[in-house]
This record gives C-alpha cells, sequence and structure tokens, in this order.
C-alpha cells in the first residue's frame, strides 16, 4: 500500500474494509466511515498495543511515498503514515517513519509538478537506522541509464545540502542491505552518502556532485559488503566534480565493491574530476575496484583537478600505514586515466594508481578480463612507494599505450616505478601476467631508492 499523504483511517482500511480483524479475545467491526479524532486516538492508543499483539493489522507498510519538497517531520513515526502535518510526506519525514518501522521498507516519490524537483534540507536528515530503499526513479519522469558509453539517465530528484550548515553527510546509511537509487545528490559538506554500518549496501544509478556543485566527498564508506555501482547499465553512478575523494573506503571498511562507475568523467565523458584521488582506500582490506568482465568496468580519469599535481589526485590511491596496510585490495579491468573508449587521455593529474605503504595489492592479473588500461596520466602508471608497500603485484596490464595496444598513450612519466621498497612484482611467468608497457615518457619499469631490493620484473 502506498501511502502518500495523510489518508485517514478509511484508507488505511482500505484492504480490510467490512472485515472482521481479530485480536486476542477482541473483535473489531471495520466501518466505511471515521472521525480524525477517532483516528488520532487510533494512531496514538489502539496501533502500539496491535503491534505488541502482532495482529495482522500491523504489518509494516512496504512503500513511503515523499509527494513534497518540504522539510517538516513526521507527525507519529511509527504509525504506518508518512505525514508532516500539512498532508505532505517530505524525504525527511519518510525517513523517520521509515526508521521506526522494523523490517526493509521503500521510499519513493512522486512530487507534484514534473520531473526536476529540488529538495533542499535546513538541517542535516535523520541517520537511516532501518533497512531502506530510496528509489529516485520512481519520480515521474525520471529513467535509468540505458547507454553503453556515459550515461543517458534522466534524474529528477536533487537532494542539496546548500541550506544545511556544519559539517554534514547528504544521506547517511548505519542500516545493512540499503539500497540508494536514482537521486543527483549535490553541495553537501561532507560526503552526498555515507555508508557507516550499513553493511551490504548497494549506491546504484546515481549523479553524485558536479561542476560548481561539489560535496566534499562523493560516496564515503565504514563498513563491509558494499556495492558502488554494479554490473547492470541501470546501476552506473557518475561521481564527478568533489572538492576531495570521489569513492572513500576507510578502516574498518573492508570487502567492498566499486564497479561500473564513471569517477571523474561525467555522463557525456566530459572530464568533472573530483579535487584529489577518484577512489580512495585508507586502511582498508580486501576491497574490488572493477572486475572480471567489461560491465563492472571503471572509468576512473582527470582527478586531481584541486591538488596541482600532488601525490593524492591520482586515479586510485592505496595507502597504508604502521596502524593498517590495507592488504588484500584488487584493481581489475579498470580504464584508468583514459576516455570510456580507451583511446584519448584523460589524464589523472597525479599517478594512474599509486600504492603508498600498502601490501599485497592486485593490480591486474592474469586472469581473462583483469588487465585494467593504464594510460594517459601526468606522473607515473603506478607508483609504489611509502614505508613497508611489499608484495604487491602489477600483472597483465596495458600501460602506457591505447586499448588497440598499437597507439601511443603514455603516461607523462614511468609506466611502472618502485621507489625504496622491496619485494614487489611487475608481471609474471604465467600466461597473461606480462604487463604491456610502452609510450611512457621516461622509463618503462624504474626500480630506485635506498631499501628498493627483491622487486621482481618478469614477463
Amino acid at each position: 500500500m502506498k501511502i502518500v499523504t495523510k489518508l485517514g483511517v478509511n484508507r488505511y482500511f482500505s484492504k480490510v474494509l467490512a472485515t472482521l480483524l481479530a485480536v486476542g479475545t477482541m473483535v473489531f467491526a471495520v466501518r466505511a466511515n471515521y472521525t480524525e479524532a477517532e483516528f488520532n486516538a487510533f494512531a496514538k492508543e489502539i496501533l502500539p498495543s496491535l503491534r505488541a499483539s502482532n495482529s495482522i493489522l500491523t504489518a509494516p507498510f512496504s512503500v513511503l511515498v515523499v509527494n513534497t519538497v518540504g522539510d517538516g517531520t513526521d507527525m507519529i513515526p511509527g504509525d504506518g503514515f508518512c505525514d508532516d502535518g500539512g498532508g505532505g510526506c517530505s524525504l525527511r519525514a519518510a525517513i523517520e517513519e521509515a526508521n521506526a518501522m522494523p523490517g526493509a521498507n521503500t521510499i519513493d516519490f512522486n512530487i507534484p509538478g514534473g520531473c526536476f524537483q529540488n529538495i533542499q534540507p535546513f538541517s542535516v536528515l535523520p541517520v537511516i537506522t532501518e533497512t531502506v530503499t530510496i528509489n529516485g526513479y520512481s519520480q515521474p519522469g525520471a529513467l535509468p541509464n540505458t547507454a553503453a558509453i556515459g550515461s543517458n539517465a534522466t534524474i529528477c530528484v536533487t537532494l542539496n545540502g546548500a541550506s544545511v550548515g556544519g559539517f554534514t553527510d547528504g544521506l547517511t546509511v548505519n542500516a545493512v542491505n540499503s539500497m540508494i537509487r536514482g537521486l543527483n545528490i549535490v553541495r553537501w559538506t561532507d560526503a552526498a552518502i555515507e555508508v557507516g554500518t550499513g553493511n551490504g549496501s548497494v549506491i546504484e544509478g546515481n549523479f553524485i556532485g558536479g561542476s560548481g556543485l561539489a560535496n566534499r566527498l562523493g560516496v564515503s564508506i565504514f563498513a563491509s559488503g558494499v556495492l558502488v555501482g554494479g554490473s547492470t547499465l541501470v546501476s552506473r553512478n557518475i561521481i564527478i566534480g568533489n572538492t576531495r575523494f570521489g569513492v572513500a573506503m576507510t578502516e574498518p571498511a573492508s570487502n567492498n565493491f566499486v564497479q561500473n562507475n564513471y569517477i571523474g568523467l561525467d555522463n557525456f565523458a566530459n572530464p568533472v574530476g573530483n579535487g584529489e584521488s577518484g577512489v580512495s582506500v585508507f586502511r582498508s582490506s580486501n576491497n574490488t575496484i572493477g572486475g572480471l568482465s567489461s560491465n563492472v568496468r571503471n572509468v576512473i580519469s582527470s582527478n586531481g583537478q584541486l591538488i596541482l599535481g600532488g601525490l593524492d589526485g591520482s586515479g586510485i590511491s592505496v595507502l597504508g600505514d604502521l596502524v593498517a596496510q590495507s592488504p588484500g585490495n584488487k584493481i581489475q579491468g579498470n580504464y584508468i586515466g583514459t576516455d570510456p573508449n580507451g583511446a584519448f587521455a584523460q589524464p589523472n593529474i597525479s599517478h594512474g594508481v599509486r600504492i603508498f605503504g600498502a601490501i599485497n595489492t592486485t593490480i591486474g592479473g592474469g586472469a581473462a578480463g583483469a588487465a585494467n588500461l593504464i594510460s594517459g596520466n601526468t606522473f607515473d602508471g603506478v607508483n609504489i612507494t611509502g614505508s613497508g608497500a611489499m608484495t604487491n603485484a602489477v600483472r597483465g596490464n596495458t600501460i602506457g599505450l591505447d586499448v588497440s595496444r598499437v597507439n601511443d598513450l603514455g603516461n607523462g612519466l614511468d609506466g611502472v616505478a618502485i621507489s625504496g621498497v622491496a619485494d614487489n612484482i611487475v608481471g609474471g611467468t604465467a600466461a597473461g601476467e606480462g604487463n604491456w608497457i610502452a609510450g611512457n615518457n621516461q622509463f618503462g619499469v624504474q626500480i630506485s631508492g635506498a631499501g628498493a631490493s627483491n622487486n621482481t620484473v618478469a614477463g
């Protein structure tokens, strides 16, 4: 049942009109008309006791429908009605109601006045604490992406943080298995979306940031098992123009997936880079960026626009330290520093991939589909340095050429640079592990600095 406005108890009983509901030893006859006073008494006094008795009447509503761009609060959280007191259901009220109803809920949109709607709260929205799907594609006129290159999605609902002071996220997800989809999220002073303890949540089909519309961060993850993007065209996020990182995975984040996103290129594949790295991994383990098939490939290009060549302006940065060395991360199947066709440079302002103090990172691999295209970046294609950075493997990639491996698309410095660290490997002897490294403006592979020992170049 969709709750669009304050329906009154008559609508509440629409599915059971003229039936009998047994609750314990009591039987209530449902009649056709109820007064407002009777409804309020029911919501405040009778409904909680019905819930406590597990009555069939109290099964939570599955869908709450936002019908206003206003910012009113919900009158009675947990009564099954999204109602700001004036007949409206704001996004704030819908989240409050969903949080008060145990179990999975959906928040849809049906805001009058056409497709493009701007929701601009005046204070931070409630943290999401119960599993919910917020589905921006439910707004009339919205359409998910069907384009193989870029995105032709029509996103109708903007969540705009311009009126919220302080240091705030657009949406904070602390409920497992939640989903945020089909929203345009802009101008938040911290992350557009933060996934705190929302393990297993999905962030798909959103536009996050933009030229002149920056959030501080695009998607910030502290949880595990989160999927940013996905394997279908519908699931592609466009994450651009944010002041710092496009996607940040920070301890205790682990086992997350970033797949099939444009990070630093807009929906027309134009450069609108994030200010620092496109993807940042810090003290975080066993995450996968990309994957083994082309439908999960990320295009991570044109990032580092606010760094002016600084070290954190790489396409992907994996950072570890003495506290946690960010082990076991995989970077596979991505285009890093190029356009979506792999033909032209769209440089990340620093390195393509930067490994600093991290261990056991896999960049590419011998399996079919694992190879990254890492070309056209301003500094090195892959840069490995920082105390303790060891047992990282760079295998099977194309570094410095276009996707055809015919045309020069060199990185500005080295193809692979290993500085002052030991026990890393470039290439390998098994099938598919050798890299194609050519066209770079300095060395193909450079190993240098005190402490650079036992590194291997093979294949």
